[in-house]
This record gives C-alpha cells, sequence and structure tokens, in this order.
C-alpha cells in the first residue's frame, strides 16, 4: 500500500496543473567547419535558464528539402520529402503556411504527401485551418492511406496531434471539394509540422558544461545528423514547489567527416624476400597499421570485378581490348563488340551461393553457367545469384549488342573454392610520415603472392564501426627464380671430362645443387658429385666411353620448391687413336716396325699391329703387353721379296677395335743390283750384290735363258 501511495504522489506532482512560469526558449546551432577524420566541434546557443545542455548525434544525412517544407514545417522538425500531388499546393513566406490552390473549378482534389520511417513510437503535430463552405470543401489528413482527421467550414488555427507506431508511415494532406462553392474561399492550410525520430539509429548524448564541445571518435567518411538540446523548467509545478523539466530541440544539422586513404603497395623481389612499400593517410584517427601477405594475388581486372570479401578465383578474357576494368570497382565493355567475354572457372567444396550486380545500357548480357544461358536485360544495377553445387563450374560473361550499348559487372562474390585468400602472413607496420615500408623474408622463388596494405581503428566509439575500408587493393608480386647455368667443358679427354656451371641463388634458403649428365643416347640421367666455389660448379666426371657423345645439366632447388634446371649443353669425349705404323727395318724374313696409339686416359685393353700378305684376307695380330702409347714389334718368318701390309690396333675399354691407316712394305731379296758387263757375241760377265741376311749356309746362283735377238734376261 505504501508502494501505491508514492506511485500516485509521483504522478500528482508531474500532472498537477500550475500557473506558467516561463515563456518558451529556443536552442540553435552553428554548422560546423573543423570537422576531420574522427573530430568535430559542435558550438550551440543553448536556452536562457536550462539546467543541463549538450548535443546528440548519430550517422545520417537530411534529405533535401526546398522553400515549401521550409513554410510547413516547424524549426526543429526533422527534414523530410514532400511529394505533391497531381494538382499541388503553395507555400505563402509572408503568412509562413502552406495552402491549397484557389480554384474556380467545380471539383479539386490537391494534397500532398510524405513518407516517414519512425525509430520508435512517435506523437506528430501540426496545425491547420480551413475556410470552405460546410461540407463541401474539405480538408482531410490521412495516414497510411486511411483519413483520420478531416475539418470543414471556416475554422482557426487548431493543433492536430496524432501518434504513430515506430515503422513506416506514409502522411497525406488533402483539399477537396466536391461542387463549386458559394460560401468561403475553397483553401485549406497547414503550418507548423513537427516530425521528430525519422532519422534511423539513436541518438548519442554528448552532454555539455560550455557552449561547444568536440566530438573525437567519430568514423572517417561518414555523414552525421546532430542537434542540440536544453532542459528547462516546464509549467508543471509539482507538489513539493519545483517545476518538472522539458527538453527542447535545435533544428537538425549535418557534417560529413573528411576521409582516410590507403594506397596500393608495391613489392621489389629477390628470391626469398619483397621489400613492400605503401601510403596510408589516416588523419587523425588512431588506428594499426601494415600489409597482409596472401597465397594468390589479383589482376587488376580481378580487382575491379571480385568484392573484397570473395575468393581470389582467376578471371579470363575471350580476347583483349573488348572488356576493361575500372578504378571505380566495376569492370566494363567500350568497344561494343558482339561476343566478347570474360570467364571464370573453380571448384566448390560445398553447395555455395555466388553473387553478382550488373547493368547495360541497351541490348543484354548473355550469362552461363556451365554453358546453360541467362539473358540479362536490366539497365540498372541489378544483383543474381545462382547456388551451386559442390565440384567444378564455369561462369561466363558475353556482350550481345543489337546496337552501341554497354554492359557493366561489378562485385562478383565466390566463396568456398581452392582460391581462397589464405593469409599467410600479417606484418604491423608503424608508418612514417604516410608511408610504410616492411621486408617480407622467407619467401619462395618463382612464386606468386597475394599483398594488401590494411588499416584499421583501434579507437573506440558509441557509434557503430564504420571504417571506410580496412584494405587496399589486392595485388600480385612474384619473387625472383633462382637458376643455373652450364658454362664449360674443360680438361675434356677419352675417358674423363671436367664440368663448369654456375648458380644464382640470390638469398634462397638452397636445398641442394650439382650437375647431371648422361649418355646422349639414353635417357636416364646420372648425378655426380660437384664442388662449390662462390656461385661456380664443378664436377670431373671419369670411366666415360671414348668418341661419345654425352649430354649434361645443372640443377638447383631451393627449401620446399622444385628443381630448377638448367639448358641441356652437350660434349663428345675424345676418341682413341692408331697412327699408321713406321717401318724401322726389314730383311727378307722379318720386319720391325714401329706403332703408336693415343689412348689419353682410357683403359686400353688391347693394343698392337696386324699383319698380312698383300690381297690376303686374313690378318694375323701382334699384341703389345706394355702400356707405352709408341712400341716397337719385329714380325719373323716372313717371305723374302714379297709384299706385306701392316696396321695399328687399340681398343679401349667400353669401345670398338680401332684401327690406324695400312702400311705397305716388301721383305728383301737376297741378291740385288744384277747387272751384265762385257757382253760379246757369245759371252756375258754377271755381276750382283748380296744383301745381308740373317740366314746362314746360303748358296748363290744366276739362271739364265736364251731369248732370240734380245740377249740374256735376268732371273
Amino acid at each position: 500500500m505504501k508502494h501505491i501511495i508514492q506511485f500516485l504522489t509521483a504522478v500528482l506532482l508531474v500532472l498537477l496543473p500550475a500557473s506558467k512560469v516561463s515563456a518558451d526558449s529556443s536552442v540553435t546551432t552553428q554548422q560546423p567547419t573543423d570537422a576531420t577524420q574522427t573530430r568535430v566541434t559542435l558550438q550551440a546557443a543553448f536556452a536562457d535558464g536550462s539546467t543541463e545542455n549538450g548535443f546528440q548525434y548519430k550517422y545520417g544525412t537530411i534529405p533535401s528539402v526546398g522553400d515549401f517544407f521550409k513554410y510547413l514545417a516547424t524549426a526543429t522538425c526533422d527534414p523530410l520529402t514532400i511529394t505533391q500531388g497531381s494538382t499541388s499546393w503553395n507555400y505563402v513566406a509572408k503568412q509562413k503556411w502552406v495552402e491549397s490552390p484557389t480554384s474556380s473549378a467545380s471539383t479539386l482534389n490537391a494534397e500532398f504527401s510524405t513518407t516517414v520511417t519512425l525509430t520508435e513510437e512517435t506523437t506528430i503535430s501540426f496545425d491547420w485551418q480551413v475556410n470552405s463552405e460546410e461540407n463541401i470543401g474539405m480538408l482531410q489528413f490521412y495516414v497510411d492511406g486511411t483519413a483520420v482527421k478531416s475539418i470543414t467550414g471556416v475554422t482557426d488555427f487548431a493543433t492536430v496531434k496524432y501518434s504513430l507506431s515506430a515503422g513506416s508511415h506514409t502522411l497525406k494532406w488533402a483539399y477537396s471539394r466536391s461542387s463549386a462553392e458559394n460560401t468561403g474561399l475553397g483553401i485549406g492550410r497547414v503550418k507548423n509540422l513537427n516530425v521528430q525520430n525519422t532519422t534511423a539509429g539513436a541518438w548519442i548524448d554528448a552532454p555539455a558544461t560550455g557552449s561547444s564541445i568536440q566530438l573525437t571518435t567519430l568514423y572517417p567518411s561518414q555523414q552525421y545528423l546532430f542537434r542540440a538540446y536544453s532542459k528547462i523548467k516546464s509549467e508543471i509545478r509539482m507538489l513539493n514547489g519545483g517545476y518538472a523539466l522539458r527538453t527542447i530541440y535545435s533544428d537538425i544539422k549535418q557534417f560529413e567527416t573528411t576521409d582516410i586513404s590507403i594506397g596500393t603497395p608495391t613489392a621489389t623481389t629477390t628470391q626469398a624476400t619483397a621489400t613492400i612499400t605503401g601510403n596510408v593517410n589516416p588523419g587523425d584517427a588512431e588506428v594499426e597499421t601494415g600489409f597482409v601477405l596472401l597465397s594468390r594475388g589479383r589482376t587488376s581486372f580481378e580487382n575491379a570485378l571480385l568484392t573484397a570479401e570473395s575468393d581470389n578465383i582467376p578471371v579470363t578474357l575471350s580476347s583483349t581490348g573488348y572488356w576493361y576494368s575500372s578504378s571505380s570497382g566495376y569492370v566494363y565493355n567500350a568497344t561494343k563488340s558482339d561476343n566478347k567475354s570474360f570467364s571464370t572457372t573453380f571448384t566448390l567444396s560445398k553447395s555455395t551461393t555466388i553473387s553478382f550486380e550488373y547493368k547495360v545500357s541497351g541490348g543484354r548480357i548473355n550469362f552461363y553457367v556451365d554453358g546453360v544461358q541467362t539473358n540479362l536485360t536490366n539497365t540498372s544495377y541489378t544483383t543474381v545469384t545462382r547456388t551451386l553445387a559442390a565440384g567444378t563450374h564455369t561462369l561466363k560473361w558475353e556482350s550481345y549488342y543489337s546496337s552501341n550499348y554497354s554492359a557493366y559487372v561489378r562485385n562478383l562474390e565466390v566463396k568456398n573454392t581452392e582460391y581462397a585468400n589464405k593469409e599467410l602472413q600479417k606484418y604491423v607496420v608503424q608508418p612514417d610520415g604516410n608511408t610504410l615500408s616492411q621486408i617480407a623474408e622467407g619467401l619462395k622463388p618463382n612464386t606468386t603472392y597475394g599483398l594488401y596494405s590494411y588499416m584499421k581503428p583501434t579507437f573506440d566509439s558509441p557509434l557503430e564501426k564504420r571504417w571506410p575500408s580496412e584494405q587496399s587493393e589486392i595485388i600480385s608480386f612474384t619473387t625472383k627464380d633462382v637458376s643455373v647455368k652450364t658454362d664449360s667443358v674443360t680438361n675434356l679427354m677419352q675417358a674423363s671430362a671436367t664440368l663448369n656451371g654456375s648458380f644464382d641463388g640470390g638469398d634462397a634458403t638452397i636445398a641442394a645443387k650439382g650437375i647431371q649428365y648422361r649418355n646422349a643416347a639414353g635417357t636416364r640421367w646420372s648425378e655426380v658429385t660437384a664442388t662449390v666455389d662462390g656461385n661456380k660448379l664443378t664436377a670431373n666426371i671419369r670411366n666415360l666411353r671414348p668418341a661419345t657423345e654425352f649430354e649434361w645439366r645443372t640443377f638447383i632447388q631451393a627449401q620446399d620448391c622444385d628443381t630448377v634446371y638448367s639448358d641441356i649443353a652437350s660434349f663428345t669425349t675424345e676418341a682413341v687413336q692408331a697412327l699408321k705404323p713406321t717401318l724401322t727395318s726389314v730383311t727378307q724374313t722379318s720386319a720391325k716396325v714401329q706403332g703408336k696409339v693415343i689412348v689419353g686416359d682410357a683403359i686400353v685393353y688391347a693394343q698392337g699391329i696386324q699383319f698380312r700378305k698383300d690381297w690376303s684376307s686374313e690378318w694375323e695380330s701382334m699384341e703389345n703387353l706394355g702400356d707405352e702409347e709408341t712400341f716397337f714389334l719385329k714380325k719373323e718368318n716372313l717371305e723374302y721379296n714379297t709384299s706385306y701390309e701392316a696396321r695399328t690396333y687399340v681398343q679401349a675399354a667400353g669401345g670398338d677395335m680401332v684401327y690406324s691407316e695400312v702400311l705397305y712394305f716388301n721383305t728383301l731379296g737376297f741378291l740385288t743390283n744384277v747387272r751384265l758387263s762385257n757382253v760379246t757375241q757369245t759371252s756375258a760377265v754377271v755381276q750382283a750384290d748380296i744383301e745381308p741376311s740373317e740366314v746362314t749356309g746360303l748358296t748363290y746362283y744366276f739362271k739364265y735363258k736364251k731369248k732370240c735377238r734380245m740377249g740374256f734376261r735376268k732371273r
């Protein structure tokens, strides 16, 4: 019971009528001129005798209003967009009201309306008046198409208050007459319209102790509404002798914070590092800045087409010079050619809804999903969505024009693909002025990465977070590759060679490097141990086959990367040679011959000299059992005064037998220089020189025979 009494007393304290104690006061504000990215100074002239003053602010924009609204509404009415009917109302500046048109027509229907969205239950108010013939001319007030108030005849201005629920409502004032009026002016009038709570979002209070206040936690590049308020004594006297307070507001004004900017970064690369630079301008905003390294980048066309949240799907143009990218965030066909397209193929890990926006100025876009065509013809931006099953899909946009038109596509968003934006590394970087700089280390050679600059707020604000953009465009950069070369082949012999190569690993961590070779007729590579001196590779290869072509290459492998090979080079080992033998001495039954072979470092299986009688088909070999390249062999048991042939031979390991050019020689006879002297008709002296011979017990004789008119003939 005690609580009930206290409650009733409190109600009486508020509702008990009292005498008027003060006139209405007003609150006015000035338009701010010092807005930065996060700060603004608000100034106001508060009401006299106020007990509390301050400001309220929130996101929002004031619709453009003209003179009609100026004379229709109070100074503190929320700005409203007024729509006139087919017969318009007029404003009367001197009287500060709006009125229906004067007309001699027998019938009239003149109206204006506004649509409002209220954030809470609100009581609106306005003053109206009519001057008409009773029940012939009528002024009516409609809410959502239903007439809720009406007046007719001749009236003074009266105040109307009407309570509206939160949400959207259409308010309409209409003056109409059903026939020509005999009395009255045939006019309806409205003024002092006051509608509050039409701007979205709750007002944020900022109490002020003086005539101004600085707001310090705003978000950049946003439009804000603000108003000032004063709490003053009302005309309701309470039982305790005091007065209840009421709040009066200024009109609503607007300001806009300035923008921030995030420049597109650049990267200068080595094999394992990237020197990244970027520019940011946060103004006076408290921010964290830096770079984010991604597993894949975007082209300028992909940047213009894809949303920031989309996976970095690859986009392919059917041909260049037709579809273009715009820095404003869309792609367009400017050359207006038929059947020019761009497309993308990706694999979804699960069922996913993809979306994009398009418009055409004429003609159409042929949009294909896995070859199934849809014609897109809307002339204002329209959102298209498709739900695709898990698996591989191809999307294609193709221009089609019946005349000179353009097409635009933007905000393509595809997720759950193999091209997801995988964040590899985040670098928090403190700017030097407006410049960001960072060295990214531990990168893989010959690898393409994505990169963007970011800037995000670190301050707390009572406002809903509305940051213009936390990241720049995504760019692509590719690290330098490691490389190797084949330089030269030195010390080339019959069974060995020195291979010389070079490499450039830059600053990459190298897991392996070396030299490989193979027989040119084969396919299998063999790796040989190489010595490293600076950036030089050297390998000595042995046990090669003489007179054989080999191929070789150098290789290098950076850590966690594929092996990189040089171009393939070739060399041919030196051949073993058998030189034409030299006859050093000969008798009737023997010959001493010098043989010479060139074998280098080859392993020799056989070498020597072969002999045979001239025109014989069978060679007889005499092998040299020594290792010297020049050797002497004596062939015995030859026939005297006979033609012979000799050749050198050699066979190296892994090779065929090699033969020299043939040496021709004759063994000696026993008598030489046979000659006649003292020849008469019946006698002659025969003489001959006796050749030295290893044969003993020889008997020398001459043979002769008679030959007519020819004398003797030596035998």
